[in-house]
């Protein structure tokens, strides 16, 4: 037991002290023996009972100088020497050991150096020294051993923050243990110098905690470091990814989340490439505002074609009122006052307010000095130009340089964008009108506007089948009427002045149905007769059920779109004429005998009409409309309500976090983040197999084998802790006098050890 004590120790002087002489010489050896103490010191952390090893590392630590406090000194001074001259050193001083071994030259010469801090000649394995003002010193005709070469330059100096991060890692995980710690921890502690107050933040940023589910159904809480790269993932990236991943059977959204993160690796890593074109990675995270600016521009171009439209009948009257200018330096004004620099511009509604007004006022600046067409010409360019830096930034925001046809193929989105660049072209060649097509996009970029269009294609089909429905029954009533009441169908047309049209003379003599005769030794009408013979020159009104194609169309027509039915177009029928009326209709070379109704068989015609298919199907198809768009704003206010109130990961809703130590805010924060899962996966991905811990190695295997058993489901740990010390009081203070027992026995144990080790050296 005392050796255990003693390389616990041993591990613990290695990485709270100076590794002296060894750190003057090589440092970069001295960084990897502080890195391997500080991970071994981490496994033993992590390991299923670390709340025991917590307080001997703590006990340990506490009989050295400084204590655990010197935990905070070793991290501070790992993250200040990452800047320091002796670091930049020991980096050249392993370049030119790998190039003394590359250049395999008779005593390992070396032709060039070339370093943006240290100007040197050729050397020929030289010297590194650095003073104390920093300044590099490098003497030549220094022999090394080649074996020496060989060794030094196979391994990588170690980066000091690296090992700072184990540090901060390991003072977090004993946190828990010791208050004194913990404080000490306390970014917001003005007591501290600027320097670790620096190095605490820097770390704080940069650490994260999630909760696994291990394989005996324990919860363990599991600390890493997130890498630079999970930096790259976007904002509309995780707006996206927290408001459109779709909850499971248990109602937590890991399954779905968990099927993305190989999409968000990639985009993290192509992100991360476009750093090397600034420009292009400047506009691709901006495409929030690239889309507000063509929505802006869109609104302004219609605007000038409503008001203006047709260009050469319009004067501007504008160039000596001052209100113009007043309007433009007030919209200046107005954007200076709510302009925010702590906000994305795509995202402050201010801000956007603020641009707008100064575009349209800037605009209407533009028509008063040089006229409506030239402004027209100007604002469609620069909608032209922002679409092409839109459509640009989309591609590059989205790596499509870098995927396959056929992931290029099933984007649709590239395909809008497209399509808008497109219809901006043809709007300045073609025709202005044109610009009308691009007021969708507000609709396109609106939820609101998307719940009202959904509300209508959600449930096309029963919307489509109901209309249908519609469709029969009117060619069931257009027949009744054309075979019954045809004469009734009488409109009232408001003819053009001057000679008749041709066009209307065509299609009122166009009659393919025989005509009609009152008995056989008649002489049939013509079509266009019987048209001339159907006006009332008095009235000017039309028959327009001379055929049933004619009898269709007006009953579709003027039925549908008067609110009391096809009965409000129709001839109004006196009371006092006859019931029934024989008449006999000639048709194919037979006679057959109709008796037609009037008045009372009108009224059961028009109020049929009026009650299936004015008061039945159509509030059908308008209550479907109606109920899917209340659907859809039922499904948005419960989908609010889980946001805010249910937690992304384990499903817990709030109301089992009241009256709790920990809150649901903090438990969505600081224990189950929905990133710092995502960062805890491509940690895994980035580090190497061979440094997993026991926790790591076994979320790696669930990760490949696709099994999400360690997500925790239902369970937190601090609930569970906070459960057990109020449920078993009792227990818990048993729990804690065995403990303390037990390090009572364990010191026992010690000292009986060090008195037979005694008396063995004494004899």
């Amino acid at each position: 037991m005392a050796m255990q004590e003693n390389g616990l120790n041993i591990i613990i002087s290695l990485v709270l002290n100076d590794i002296k002489p060894l750190a003057d010489e090589h440092m970069e050896l001295a960084l990897e023996i502080k890195s391997s103490a500080s991970k071994l010191l981490l496994s033993i952390m992590e390991s299923r009972h670390d709340g025991e090893n917590a307080e001997r590392v703590l006990r340990n630590m506490s009989n050295m100088a400084g204590g655990p406090k010197q935990l905070i000194h070793a991290m501070t001074q790992a993250y200040a020497m990452a800047n320091s001259p002796e670091l930049i050193v020991s980096r050249m001083r392993r370049q030119l050991m790998d190039q003394a071994v590359s250049a395999a030259t008779p005593g390992g010469a070396i032709r060039s150096l070339v370093h943006p801090q240290i100007k040197t000649e050729t050397l020929t394995l030289p010297e590194i020294s650095v003073n104390a003002s920093g300044t590099v010193s490098i003497k030549e005709d220094t022999k090394f051993d080649d074996r020496l070469l060989k060794e030094e330059s196979s391994s990588t100096i170690i980066d000091p923050r690296e090992v700072g991060h184990n540090i901060y890692i390991l003072a977090h995980q004993l946190s828990r243990h010791s208050n004194e710690l913990a404080a000490c921890l306390d970014v917001n502690d003005e007591s501290k110098d600027e320097q670790t107050r620096e190095a605490l933040l820097y770390y704080k940023q940069h650490t994260a905690q999630i909760e696994i589910v291990r394989e005996d159904r324990s919860l363990e809480r599991v600390v890493f470091p997130i890498h630079d790269i999970c930096s790259y993932v976007t904002r509309e990236t995780k707006s996206n990814v927290y408001f459109e991943t779709e909850r499971d059977a248990q109602g937590s959204k890991v399954t779905d989340f968990f099927g993305r993160w190989p999409e968000l690796y990639d985009e993290m890593r192509w992100q991360h490439k476009l750093q090397t074109w600034p420009w292009l990675s400047h506009c691709a995270r901006r495409l929030k505002l690239w889309s507000r600016f063509s929505n802006f521009f869109a609104v302004l171009v219609n605007a000038i074609i409503a008001f203006y439209y047709p260009f050469e009948d319009s004067v501007s009257t504008l160039a000596s009122n001052p209100f113009v200018f007043v309007t433009f330096l007030s919209s200046l004004i107005f954007l200076f006052s709510q302009w925010n620099d702590k906000s994305s511009l795509g995202t402050c509604t201010k801000s956007l307010t603020g641009i707008a007004i100064v575009i349209f006022s800037s605009a209407l600046m533009m028509i008063s000095m040089i006229g409506i067409v030239p402004t027209l010409h100007l604002s469609s360019m620069l909608q032209l130009v922002n679409k092409a830096i839109h459509l640009t930034s989309y591609i590059s925001n989205r790596g499509l340089y870098d995927k396959t046809w056929g992931e290029r193929i099933v984007d649709t989105t590239f395909y809008y964008h497209s399509a808008y660049f497109i219809c901006c072209i043809l709007g300045i060649t073609v025709h202005p009108f044109l610009y009308a097509f691009l007021l969708y996009d507000i609709v396109a970029s609106d939820e609101t506007l998307r719940s009202v269009i959904s509300s209508v294609t959600r449930n096309w089909q029963s919307i489509i089948l109901t209309g249908l429905l519609a469709l029969f029954l009117v060619y069931q009533f257009s027949i009744v009427g054309f075979v019954f009441f045809q004469k009734d169908f009488r409109i009232e047309v408001d003819r053009l002045d001057g000679p008749p049209d041709p066009l209307t003379i065509s299609i009122g003599a166009d009659n393919n149905d025989p005509p009609q005769c009152a008995s056989p030794g008649d002489e049939c009408p013509t079509p266009e007769t019987a048209v001339a013979a159907g006006k009332d020159d008095e009235d000017d009104k039309v028959f327009a059920c001379n055929s049933l194609r004619m009898c269709i169309v007006t009953t579709l027509n003027w039925g549908l779109r008067n609110g009391g039915g096809i009965g409000d177009v129709l001839r109004n029928v006196a009371p006092d004429e006859p019931l029934f009326h024989f008449r006999v209709f000639y048709n194919l070379a037979f006679y057959v005998v109709l008796i037609e109704p009037l008045f009372h068989f009108r009224v059961l015609y028009d109020l049929a009409f009026y009650v299936v298919l004015i008061v039945i199907v159509l509030n059908l198809i308008f209550g479907v409309i109606i109920d899917t768009f209340g659907d859809l704003r039922t499904e948005k206010n419960e989908k609010e309500d889980i946001l805010n109130n249910t937690c992304f990961i384990c499903a817990l809703e709030r109301g089992r976090f009241d009256n709790r130590a920990v809150t649901f805010e903090e438990h969505r924060r600081k224990e189950h983040n929905l990133w710092h899962y995502l960062y805890f996966i491509v940690w895994l991905q980035i580090k190497d197999e061979t440094e997993f811990t026991g926790p790591e190695s076994y979320v790696s295997q669930c990760i490949k084998d696709r099994n999400l058993d360690w997500f925790p489901r239902m369970q937190a740990i601090s609930l569970e802790e906070e459960t057990a010390e109020s449920e078993q009081p009792e227990t818990a203070a048993l729990k804690k006098e065995i403990v303390t027992l037990n390090h009572c026995v364990r010191d026992l144990r010690d000292q009986l050890e060090d008195i037979r080790q005694v008396k063995k050296s004494n004899f």
